[in-house]
């Protein structure tokens, strides 16, 4: 059985990644920040003070929101792990 050669990406393959990640980064904080302001926005708005977001549809569309934005923060914290793989050259 044979044993693959590891090759490891060139320094400009490298700045290719470090430029579409950082793209996703931004797109990434910019959805999460819609979810916030969404969040915020349904907390804030006349039926939700009302209705306390206790009603069901504001619940349920509050608990979108939370949970989007939740995944929205996971993908950014994996985006910087591999930003820092780039930048310690073992991505």
């Amino acid at each position: 059985m044979q044993i693959a050669e590891q090759t490891r990406y060139s320094d400009l393959e490298l700045a290719e990644f470090r430029v579409i990640i950082e793209r996703q980064i931004t797109e990434a904080r910019k959805q999460l920040d819609f979810y916030l302001s969404q969040l915020e926005e349904q907390t804030n708005s006349e039926d939700g003070k009302k209705h306390g977001l206790d009603d069901g549809t504001h619940s349920s569309v509050a608990d979108e929101l939370q949970n989007q934005a939740s995944r929205q923060r996971k993908l950014i914290q994996h985006l910087q792990y591999a930003l820092m793989r780039v930048d310690n050259k073992v991505y």
